[in-house]
């Protein structure tokens, strides 16, 4: 047994023989009888207190710390009665992400955390505890991405109590703790003509913020960081490296999201727009902080700017000319009783996906349009717009017809049809994870003929193979192996997001006898995924 029990109303003396005997102490009959005493893991000694008659609890007790110990589970009993509102102050104050992250951190615990559980010790938390504060949450804040984006911050903080060995276990990963929902589902862009309308609605200073947010992809903060001279009306690229944050109420320069300095396409139409506006709102300097309201001060030369010459206020500009846009368009009500109705879903960042979706009706691959957005990954861009990939199927259908046009007298053309009907692929769902696969072609000559299979890795099993006779050179092998895939992966309905020909890992002396090849592959409406180191083409 760890530690020992000290029975406080006795104690042990030599007797008139020399042999020991017990006798009474002083507290004898008062007070608790039995202190179990023991040495945690931090060298320090702990002890807890039991009454009379209650020797066998206090037994039970060390018992209990001892096996905890053993498993590498024990909970400093003083420690634990730390309070949420404590511990999560030491946690805020540990934080080393940026300082415009932190500040949105903080804000998030104490004005959505703290108020509810911050005066409840960290040990006595139940999974009921956070459901009782998700329904509190709800009726404070409607948008229920941000509701989850607080819900995540408090995980990670009893995540770190569980590091620190204050808690056993994450209240929050409890399975009857449901984590508010990611948003709205699947993004719904706006028309173009509701574009058209919500700028028209706007004042004429504050119009060409929709050509910057459509037609390049901006941040609401970065079109109000955007400097003239970041504009390269000669080169036909905007870049993007700043934006005006609002941090404790302070306005500041910051870095893209993420830190995500970027190049996004200007295009003619947009690129008259700035050139227009320009004209008619000479561009202003304006200094501000740098990422904190303590930082360096810099100065830059903003496209967009308040009437007396200072930066926008986020707040202002969504209440004073982003609403009242809204409404002229017939996108949301007049208000009522002063206040316009909540509409996260037709924000500012609708801009962005309609840029996001013009530029994949038009064809453009998901790691370019993940560049020009600034995303964190092409996974993250993927995530967000599968869905509005599912119109490609035209754009396939038209390759696939240009690609029978390649000068082979008619004999591929007519031969791919064939072995769509005698060995179209068929792709199990096992195969994709959240909606997305990443697939190898890999086959080899063989005397007169080619054979190419499908498989996951070199180790899988082949999920479908295509046989080319007569044989041909190695790069119309791979041509029309890549092209029976496509048309296989038409007829399911999945969509091919990219196609790379790796048949160059072979050695010059090989080459012309080996195919190989990495596709990515989608299910329509498919969720988010996790694709390995380069398989994003």
């Amino acid at each position: 047994m760890a530690g020992h029990i000290q029975d406080r109303w006795y104690k042990t003396e030599p007797g008139p023989n020399g042999k020991p005997h017990r006798v009474r102490t002083e507290r004898y009959g008062t007070g608790m009888r039995y202190r179990a005493r023991y040495v945690g893991p931090d060298g320090t000694e702990k002890s807890k207190s039991f009454p009379d008659r209650q020797k066998r609890l206090a037994e039970d007790w060390l018992t209990r710390i001892e096996a905890d110990m053993s498993r590498g589970q024990y909970i400093d009993p003083k420690a634990a009665r730390v309070t949420f509102k404590q511990f999560a102050e030491r946690w805020l104050e540990s934080q080393h992400t940026d300082y415009t992250t932190r500040a949105s951190v903080d804000a998030q615990i104490r004005r959505h955390a703290i108020p509810y559980l911050g005066s409840r010790p960290m040990d006595s938390f139940q999974p009921s505890h956070i459901r009782e504060w998700l329904a509190e949450l709800e009726k404070a804040v409607p948008a229920s991405s941000y509701r989850r984006v607080i819900f995540s911050s408090v995980s990670g903080i009893f995540t770190a109590a569980v590091e620190d060995r204050i808690r056993t276990t994450n209240p929050c990963r409890s399975r009857s703790v449901t984590a508010p929902s990611r948003g709205p589902g699947r993004v719904r862009p706006w028309p173009a003509e509701r574009v058209t309308g919500v700028r028209a609605g706007m004042p004429d200073r504050f119009q060409t913020t929709v050509d910057a947010g459509g037609g390049c992809g901006l941040r609401q903060g970065e079109i109000f960081g955007l400097p003239v001279d970041e504009i390269g009306f000669d080169t036909g690229w905007v870049h993007v490296g700043y934006q005006i944050k609002n941090i404790s109420g302070h306005l500041v320069f910051a870095p893209p999201k993420g830190g995500k300095v970027r190049d996004t396409p200007l295009a003619r139409p947009v690129a008259q727009a700035f050139r227009a506006h320009i004209e008619e709102f000479p561009p202003v300097e304006v200094t501000l902080p740098w990422m904190r309201p303590d930082g360096q001060l810099v100065t830059k030369r903003l496209m967009f700017t308040r009437e007396d010459g200072g930066p926008i206020r986020r707040p202002d500009f969504n209440t004073y000319v982003w609403k009242p846009a809204l409404v002229s368009a017939g996108v949301i009500p007049p208000p009522e009783g002063g206040r316009y109705q909540a509409s996260r879903e037709d924000g500012m960042h609708a801009l962005r996906h309609y840029f996001a979706s013009v530029l994949l009706h038009a064809g453009e691959s998901i790691k370019a349009l993940s560049h020009y957005l600034g995303h964190s990954d092409p996974g993250f861009t993927l995530r967000v717009y599968t869905h509005l990939l599912e119109g490609s199927g035209e754009r396939s259908r038209g390759t696939l017809d240009q690609a029978f046009k390649r000068d082979l007298a008619g004999l591929y053309a007519v031969l791919l049809l064939q072995q769509l009907e005698q060995s179209a692929l068929v792709l199990p769902d096992e195969v994709f994870r959240d909606g997305v696969t990443v697939l190898h072609l890999h086959g080899g000559r063989y005397g007169d003929r080619w054979v190419v299979g499908v498989q996951e890795s070199a180790s899988a099993p082949v999920l479908g193979q295509v046989e080319i006779s007569p044989a041909s050179d190695q790069a119309d092998a791979s041509w029309f192996a890549e092209q029976w895939f496509r048309a296989s992966c038409e007829r399911q309905g999945l969509v091919v997001l990219s196609a790379e020909d790796l048949s160059e890992r072979y050695g010059p002396d090989q080459r012309p006898y080996f195919v190989l090849g990495r596709v990515v592959v989608a299910q329509p409406g498919g969720g988010g995924w996790s694709a390995p180191s380069g398989a994003l083409l």
